[in-house]
């Protein structure tokens, strides 16, 4: 699970960075956009990237933030002076120079954690949840 996480030298902005990790099945939409209001609320200066599996189709994605006020342009989702970015085939870079993971991905989640990076995570959407 860990040896084939090999970071790529993806240029992810300024640090410090945060990681966002949707997870890659169906629920992931929704996580994602319940991620997005976390986003919202906080209040430092951090650059926002999202490692954003092949699974998941953009397009849907655009749809649901747009509910939330979301813009989405040249791979960035913004919304008053918050922006996350999005990367495909990235996830090993996120997590590798994110300073902390918001994650609702089961697998990605342990390996962030595998890597020693802080993982905030919180109740979403999906059969991993029984609340």
């Amino acid at each position: 699970m860990m040896d084939e996480l090999v970071p790529r030298g993806i240029n992810l902005g300024e640090p410090p960075i945060v990681g966002i990790l949707p997870g890659s099945r169906s629920e992931a939409y929704k996580n994602l956009t319940k991620i997005l209001k976390v986003v919202e609320r906080v209040k430092e200066t951090v650059t926002f990237v999202c490692a954003l599996p092949q699974s998941l189709k953009i397009g849907r994605i655009i749809h649901l933030a747009r509910r939330d006020k979301w813009i989405y342009e040249n791979g960035v989702f913004r919304k008053n002076e918050r922006a996350v970015v999005i990367i495909r085939n990235g996830f090993e870079d996120v997590i590798s120079e994110s300073e902390i993971v918001i994650g609702l991905a089961g697998t990605g989640n342990e390996q962030a954690a595998g890597l020693g990076k802080p993982v905030v995570s919180f109740t979403g959407y999906g059969p991993q949840t029984t609340l």
